[in-house]
């Protein structure tokens, strides 16, 4: 049995295949971009709540929080990611806004694999 994709676990798969993504452009550029951040945290909660009442979940939805957040959090925890802080942060305040996104993909990732969303 094949289940049609709703639309965003769609957008979520066109997303995550695209060069566009978040952690593509994190990974090739090694800077923090907030309006692609938000843009891929609104794709992935607006796929969990089309599956919220659901017994599935599409594979890439499920990847994304069993590596791709692991490799988000890696990225922004080398020392030298925070060495040169965007232009508004001094040194301590970026570092402690990367530890706040850091904080929430996690809680986000606990949620999901703890079956609370």
């Amino acid at each position: 049995m094949r289940l049609e994709l709703m639309p965003y676990a769609k957008r979520f798969m066109q997303y995550d295949e695209s060069d566009d993504n978040f952690w593509f452009q994190l990974r090739l550029t090694f800077q923090w971009d907030e309006g692609k951040y938000k843009e891929m945290m609104e794709i992935v909660q607006g796929m969990l709540g089309e599956y919220q009442n659901e017994d599935v979940f599409p594979k890439p939805g499920i990847y994304f929080f069993t590596s791709t957040v692991d490799f988000i959090v890696g990225i922004i925890s080398n020392p030298l990611f925070s060495v040169n802080p965007p232009l508004g942060f001094t040194q301590e305040g970026y570092k402690e806004f990367l530890n706040s996104r850091k904080a929430e993909l996690m809680n986000l990732k606990d949620n999901f694999l703890g079956g609370e969303l």
